[in-house]
């Protein structure tokens, strides 16, 4: 097996370097033993043996780089790596969204079957084309189901189109499973991505592969291999998320915008077309699913729109299929006699026109799942009101059918999620570790910094107890605690991205050369060093040799992502949740805590223990050490651990305010398994952007309906 690429010519260098090694361990050790019986006393004798084993396990170092680059396989292999990983990607991606889809229809397998009418790339046909979400029994003549439609579709670009609650995300995720379903080797894997968070500067590429990382907990690498290699189908949820407005349902303007889409400041939805016609593979513009609000892609002319792209428009849900859906799930009840009467004798007539909406019908079946009474909805007058009234009863329906385990009651999840909601104005993704201001961002600063001198004087003064107790420990654990925390929260005051270790990148090439480089080089000035002075060899040259070989093999090991991931986990697994980030977060930071503690410590260990040998007073090593690496190992896993750090202060400081509970995390959890909240990647939204701007625009519950009570 070919040790990584390069073939004869690799295998070359590394045989000369195994020699190169063996030989110098050789002369090394030979040069100790002459060296031992030169006089030298206990101390020195100690320190030769140690640089003979240095040198031999840096040969056995890189030895080992070279067998772990060899078990990673070699990039010629991509494309058949590739086809095994996007099996893999398709199993998760499956599972995670059949249960985003279940979580969006409900629990009793109840669907509305969608239509929509074709448009072509040019524009409206002359006879519209029609179809389905799924077939009902036999195919119909003409008539074909989305998954059909888009298989038929060339170039596969296709870009679905509604009104506000007309089904756009439940219909691509019903096309993203059954693509899924009949999947050959060779087909893509459809992968839905928000595009409310992509930046006009990243590519789509990048940002597919920042997805698969993030949301998905893949190695950069092997993600990487997916998207180039063309395995990778978007599904762009949400261009109208892009520059939303943040309008309430009344056409006012809301936090965030003027009312309507103006195409004047659609400047990052047309920023994203223009990526995606870009996009493509050889002389065919690239696979991709786009949804969009039919106002909000109307509003764009039709040279900013995606280009060679079949459009569809969700058509309303018609009467018979509204009565249909209702009298599935609720037919054998009483209490919903009257309003499927009224839905069966007038077709036309308001109550219809509104129910016109998946969103709607399943807003309503939740909050008269169990209690209250549908007839309430016969004397609203307008769909707005019956908007209004649906909503505000949403929140205590979902308490009814999914009970919070820590006793939170409907009027608290309420004023939660409204502050939650005006926090986002009009962003839509909820991370927790972006909610922070919440917390007040003055008292949430104060706080950390509070946990932060806290947790390093604790740190002093077991350091102090271990060195035995003095005025001038006393007062250096003193500066030690007073001035780290503020000079750590100046460098990254706002930097509050969860971190990740990545453990394949420490035996990238580019790691493997740089830990090679610093290693080969340190030994060789340690034997020149040696030659001249031991102690130089012993307390600089090595120590200091090493530190920078760690900083240098492991500076590229630790990212930071928009939301947390750990590495090389089994890439079968479930993907993590949104709220599950400190595990990662705190992991990434204590391996970098040690490695980089360790590596100050040698330095800064070597450099006291040289001065305690050249002042005549022997040096204690070992206590000098442990004291020099755990005084850095402290601010650097508090540097590292800020997302997770900067999330407990927020969590105390709105606790105590009132505001949130002492988790956040849990009760966002709570609230997506309640069907309030939507997973979208790895960040939560909620389930319908009409009910983010209601809950902004209504503070607290008020008057609930009587389906409520």
């Amino acid at each position: 097996m070919t040790v990584g690429p390069g073939g004869r010519r690799q295998r070359r260098a590394w045989a000369g370097l195994v020699v190169a090694g063996v030989l110098g361990t050789a002369a090394t050790s030979g040069w100790v033993w002459a060296r031992t019986g030169a006089g030298q006393g206990p101390a020195d004798t100690a320190s030769l043996v140690s640089l003979a084993v240095s040198v031999a396990g840096l040969v056995v170092g890189v030895a080992g780089l070279g067998l772990a680059r060899a078990a990673l396989g070699s990039p010629a292999d991509a494309a058949s790596l590739a086809l095994s990983a996007a099996a893999t990607l398709a199993r998760q991606v499956e599972r995670a969204e059949t249960a985003q889809w279940r979580a969006l229809v409900g629990k009793d397998w109840a669907r509305i079957n969608l239509r929509y009418t074709v448009r072509g790339p040019r524009g409206p046909q002359a006879v519209p084309e029609r179809g389905h979400l799924f077939h009902e029994g036999a195919p119909p003549t003409g008539l074909r189901d989305i998954a059909a439609h888009y298989r038929a579709t060339v170039p596969a670009r296709l870009v679905v189109t509604g009104a506000p609650g007309a089904g756009k995300t439940v219909l691509v995720l019903e096309l993203l499973l059954a693509l899924l379903e009949d999947r050959a080797e060779h087909d893509p894997v459809p992968v839905r991505v928000s595009l409310a968070g992509w930046k006009p500067d990243t590519s789509l590429d990048e940002l597919l592969v920042s997805h698969l990382v993030d949301a998905y907990d893949w190695p950069q690498r092997r993600a990487a291999y997916l998207v180039e290699q063309g395995l990778i189908l978007p599904v762009l949820d949400g261009l109208d998320e892009m520059d939303a407005s943040g309008d309430d349902m009344t056409g006012r303007p809301g936090r965030g915008g003027t009312s309507g889409p103006a195409a004047a400041r659609l400047w990052r939805t047309r920023s994203a077309l223009r990526a995606l016609n870009e996009h493509g593979r050889g002389l065919r513009a690239g696979p991709v699913i786009l949804t969009c609000r039919s106002e909000h892609y109307d509003a764009l002319a039709p040279a900013d729109r995606l280009s060679h792209a079949t459009r569809i428009a969700i058509d309303p849900v018609t009467p018979s299929e509204a009565l249909r859906y209702l009298t599935d799930r609720y037919g054998g009840d009483s209490r919903w006699s009257p309003l499927l009467g009224r839905l069966g004798s007038h077709p036309a007539g308001t109550l219809a026109t509104s129910l016109s909406t998946p969103w709607r019908l399943c807003l309503t079946a939740t909050v008269y799942h169990r209690a209250g009474d549908p007839a309430e909805l016969l004397g609203l007058p307008t769909a707005h009101a019956l908007d209004r009234h649906l909503l505000r009863g949403l929140i205590p329906a979902s308490h009814r059918l999914h009970p919070y385990p820590d006793g939170c009651t409907p009027e608290q999840t309420h004023r939660r999620l409204a502050l939650i909601a005006r926090h986002l104005g009009g962003s839509v993704d909820i991370r927790l570790t972006e909610l922070w201001p919440i917390g007040g961002r003055r008292l949430v600063l104060l706080s950390e910094y509070a946990l932060f001198a806290v947790f390093l004087s604790c740190v002093a003064a077991l350091l102090n107890l271990a060195v035995g107790w003095s005025r001038e420990g006393l007062s250096l654990a003193a500066v030690y605690a007073g001035c780290m925390p503020p000079a750590v929260l100046l460098f990254n005051h706002f930097n509050s991205r969860p971190a990740r270790t990545n453990w394949r990148a420490l035996v990238a090439p580019a790691a493997r050369a740089r830990l090679r480089t610093v290693l080969l080089n340190t030994a060789a000035l340690a034997l020149l060093a040696a030659a001249v002075d031991t102690d130089v060899a012993v307390y600089l040259v090595l120590p200091g040799g090493c530190s920078v070989a760690l900083f240098a093999w492991t500076t590229q090991a630790f990212h930071r992502r928009a939301q947390p991931i750990t590495s090389d986990r089994d890439p079968d697994a479930s993907p993590r949740g949104p709220g599950r980030f400190a595990g990662a977060d705190l992991g990434a930071a204590m391996v970098a805590g040690i490695t980089w503690g360790t590596a100050m410590g040698l330095a800064t260990g070597g450099l006291t223990a040289f001065a305690a040998v050249r002042s005549g007073s022997p040096p204690h090593a070992g206590l000098t050490f442990l004291v020099t690496v755990v005084g850095w190992c402290a601010p650097i896993f508090l540097v590292e651990c800020d997302a997770t750090r900067r999330y407990a202060a927020f969590a105390l400081c709105a606790r105590a305010r009132g505001l949130l509970p002492l988790r956040p995390g849990r009760f966002l959890a709570c609230a997506y398994d309640a069907g309030l909240l939507r997973k979208s990647g790895n960040a939560y939204q909620f389930r319908h952007r009409e009910l983010q701007q209601w809950l902004a625009t209504e503070p607290a519950p008020g008057a609930l309906p009587g389906a409520a009570r």
